[in-house]
């Protein structure tokens, strides 16, 4: 009997562990020339081109390193993100905290406005810094 209770306390001591293990780090896709180009011209801070909510712009940030950021974006908070043939990838963290990949389509990119498409929906943002 006691061997079947030190048993027991073995392994819910390893289910623990393991789930309690940290984030592993996320390391970006490689990308090729064109797309790493493409990626240095949509880094930087992003704000909603015409906001819905002038007192809570949706914007975001990319940062060089791959790592991203949001701020009054509904149920997403960006983690990390690349660049794949003309599509903007998005790692975030939805409102139940678990990973979700947004993918938007690069519809135009300046060095001043970012048009993104997702599900039909177009979004258009200018940039507040590079």
């Amino acid at each position: 009997m006691k061997a079947i209770k030190i048993f027991s306390f073995v392994i819910l001591s390893i289910t623990l562990f393991v789930s309690c293990k940290k984030e592993e780090n996320f390391t970006r896709p490689e990308m090729n020339e064109q797309e790493a180009v493409a990626a240095k011209s949509v880094q930087g801070e992003w704000t909603e081109f015409t906001p819905f909510n002038a007192d809570k712009p949706k914007s975001f940030i990319l940062n060089e390193n791959g790592e991203a950021s949001s701020t009054n974006i509904i149920n997403n908070e960006y983690k990390n993100w690349w660049v794949s043939n003309h599509y903007l990838y998005v790692i975030s963290k939805n409102a139940e905290s678990k990973n979700d990949t947004l993918i938007l389509t690069m519809k135009a990119v300046s060095d001043d406005v970012i048009v993104l498409e997702q599900n039909g929906q177009e979004y258009t943002y200018k940039r507040v810094s590079k």
